[in-house]
This record gives C-alpha cells, structure tokens and sequence, in this order.
C-alpha cells in the first residue's frame, strides 16, 4: 500500500491495516499477511484496532460511527451509532472497547469516555472527570486504568477515580502502571517517577537528563525502558517490596549483595516480578514470560534488509 502513513498489526501477525491521508481524507485497507492478499478497504475513519483476541477489528467511520469488522466472517457485524476520537481495546475482556471523545459543551471542554461491550452495543460505565488524552494505560486484566492526572479507575465496576495517588494539576505527557497494577509511572518534566498504587507513596524518582518521548514496558510492566529527545534510551528495573532469594546461597548470605555488574543486572533482568497466579489472570496476549538474552545471541538483519532500511 503506497503512501501509507499508519500501519496498525493484529496481535497473531495475521492481519495488517495501512492507513492513508487522501485531503484529509483517511483511507483503511485490511490485508492477510500470510496471505498477502487485500481484504477491505474503507474512507473516511480513523482510530482502527484490532481485539486481543484477533476476531475483530473496529474504527470509527466519519466521527459519527464506531463499526466492528468480523475477521472470520470477512463483513461488518456491528454498528455502533457513537462519535469517537479513539477507540482502545481492553485486555482480558475481548466484547469490551474504551471509547474517548473530547467534548464542548457551554464554552467547556471535557473528555468523554465510556467503556462499551461492542458485541452488544451496550455502555457498561461511563467514567467521569477522565484528563485529556482520556486512558492512558491500563492493567492487563482490564480492571483498572489511570489519565495523565494520575487518577486511576476501576474501569469495570466504578465511574470515579480511586485515586490512591494524590491526583496532578497538569496532564502528564505519560502515565502507564505494572501488568499487575502494583505501581503507576509517569512523566514529571525531565524526571520519570513511580508509585506504589495501594498507598500512594513515591517509591522511585529519577532523572532523566534530556525530555522523555516514550515509555515501553516489559517484563509484565517492571522493565521500563525511556527514549528521550536526543535519541538516547534509558533502561531501569523496577523491583518490588518483596524479597527474592531463589538465587541466594543462605549459607554465604554475602551473595546477596552482588560484587560485579555482570551479577548484578543477571539478578535484577532474571527476578521473579509476577507469581504464576497473577499472570494467569492477565490478557492471553500479555501471559508470555519473558527471556533473558545476550546481545551476541540475537539474530543479525540480513544485508538485504539493512540495504532496504
């Protein structure tokens, strides 16, 4: 697809969209990657996104509508008469859809947000006092999730913040939590802090030098890795209260205390962040351990590849 300026990819690799801008005009084309074969195509939307569980993709047509692609079926199955800026899949629950307008009303501007089962075109909550941006981040149970005023909602059960952190002033650029919603992280101008969420407390607080651009998260939320402006990267481990000592020798408690930096960041990439348990109950999509690997062990691009790049 020619011109593209957006691709979006479903989570099984087997569905791609490419998006282009036509006058303002956006065009959506759906292909079969394994197939390399054209699907469908649609003007004028927006927003599109695939379910985590790959059998639909929905956007929102003209402003005006939110319409739900079957992939198996090949058509749309759904309708949904609701304007939309942005549309967000919610994890562990494949019917459910985060669906965030900016809206005016009387001189006033505010965010509207409500979490709809789109399978039958249903609202389950409508949340209130959301920040610009709407959701920023949520937990991959699809319980909970937090603004860039670092309130943070119980998206299935409640429409107002819980806010275990004292809420912002000012909408932060980032905010994101743990797979397990144990912590929240955010922005604060060249400062990346963290919270624990069952009490609020400030428990990390970091300088960053240069202004963040993006946060990634893995290791289920507890490796954070920062791109700043000046094209650096910053990578940190985030380690919980609990003390782990699967890899300490109780009979030379002098191990606990790594001498070398090769030991040290082999303890801290190779730490247990999450019990068995509690990835059972996140999103299928987000239960893969991760695992630890050298450099040297990762596969090089062809010359081919680098040529094309």
């Amino acid at each position: 697809h020619h011109n593209s300026t957006k691709f979006v990819l479903s989570q099984n690799a087997e569905y791609i969209v490419t998006m282009t801008d036509n006058n303002g005009d956006s065009e959506l084309r759906l292909w079969n990657i394994k197939k390399t074969a054209q699907i469908a195509t649609f003007g004028s939307i927006k927003s599109p996104i695939f379910t985590h569980d790959n059998r639909y993709l929905l956007f929102v047509e003209q402003g005006r509508a939110i319409l739900v692609y079957s992939l198996k079926k090949q058509a749309v199955v759904q309708t949904i008469n609701s304007m939309a800026d942005k549309l967000q899949a919610v994890p562990g629950k494949p019917d459910q859809v985060l669906v965030t307008k900016l809206m005016e009303e009387d001189g006033l501007s505010y965010t509207h947000v409500v979490v709809v089962n789109f399978l039958r075109n249903k609202v389950k909550l409508h949340l209130q006092g959301v920040a610009p941006g709407g959701i920023m981040d949520m937990t991959k149970d699809g319980q909970k999730g937090i603004d860039g005023l670092l309130q943070v909602y119980n998206i299935q059960s409640s429409p107002y913040p819980e806010n275990p952190i004292e809420p912002s002033t000012e909408v932060h650029p980032f905010a994101r939590m743990t797979h397990d919603g144990k912590y929240a992280m955010w922005v604060d101008d060249l400062t990346l802090k963290v919270a624990r969420l069952k009490d609020g407390v400030l428990v990390g607080n970091l300088s960053t030098h240069e202004r963040p651009t993006c946060i990634e998260l893995f290791d289920f939320g507890y490796l954070i890795v920062v791109g700043r402006e000046d094209g650096h990267i910053l990578t940190m481990k985030l380690v919980d209260e609990h003390v782990d000592l699967d890899d300490v020798d109780l009979d030379d408690i002098d191990q606990a205390a790594p001498r070398t930096a090769h030991v040290r960041a082999r303890r801290l990439l190779e730490r247990a962040v999450c019990s068995a348990d509690e990835v059972r109950t996140f999103d299928e999509v987000y239960q893969q351990w991760p695992l630890p690997t050298h450099d040297s062990h990762l596969p090089e691009a062809s010359q081919e590849i680098q040529t094309i790049l």
